[in-house]
């Protein structure tokens, strides 16, 4: 007795070209490029470690703007630090440390995506995609936990400060990194191939393989 006719030949073809395209070695002229934008960001990564101080006050103006609609006029910028206005005489102000600064967190992840980038076969568009998402994850969360800590302090003064600051803070800045670098890696790897399963796809005709028990 004859059993049912499977059509591998031609998933078989179809597996061998996924394979061939994977493995065929990038251009030379590619490669290079990879480099040079990977070390661009390397050396964008420096850069922002030595205007560190301009990037504080930058990230304090946004971080007033964000605050205005909750507060009104009564908080406001003054270098790197933003001022939140208690009463006629009494006011408190925040300051954007280096160790708070979205640097913090926008360093490592400057570093992962130009290694991916050099060492990897990931496309263009997956990268500058990850990339973006993953740099605006990192800013958002950042801006995120500042405001945190500011509307704790108001609430709970010195105490709020410190849990805010040092236990909620540093567990949302952490969940931000490691969530945007999952995100990154996900983006940058693709959707999943389905792997063919032999005997799915029954067919019949010449080119068929015969399967007899």
């Amino acid at each position: 007795m004859t059993g049912a006719t499977v059509g591998g030949a031609s998933v078989t073809r179809r597996a061998a070209r996924v394979r061939q395209n994977s493995l065929r070695p990038l251009g030379t002229l590619n490669r290079v490029f990879r480099y040079l934008v990977g070390l661009g960001l390397l050396a964008a990564g420096a850069y922002f470690i030595i205007i560190q101080e301009q990037f504080r006050s930058l990230e304090a103006a946004v971080i007033t703007a964000l605050l205005k609609p909750f507060l009104g006029a009564g908080v406001f910028q003054f270098a790197d630090q933003f001022v939140i206005k208690l009463d006629p005489l009494h006011y408190l102000g925040l300051q954007i440390t280096v160790e708070c600064t979205t640097l913090v967190l926008l360093t490592p992840m400057l570093l992962f995506s130009a290694a991916v980038l050099m060492f990897t076969r990931v496309t263009w568009p997956r990268w500058v995609l990850a990339t973006v998402i993953g740099f605006a994850i990192v800013a958002v969360v950042n801006a995120i936990r500042i405001a945190l800590i500011a509307f704790s302090t108001l609430w709970w003064d010195e105490a709020g400060y410190e849990w805010s600051h040092i236990l909620i803070g540093t567990l949302v800045a952490l969940l931000g990194l490691v969530g945007a670098a999952l995100l990154m890696l996900r983006i940058m790897n693709g959707p999943r191939r389905r792997s063919p399963k032999a005997g799915k796809k029954k067919t019949s005709g010449p080119g068929a393989e015969q399967v007899s028990p």
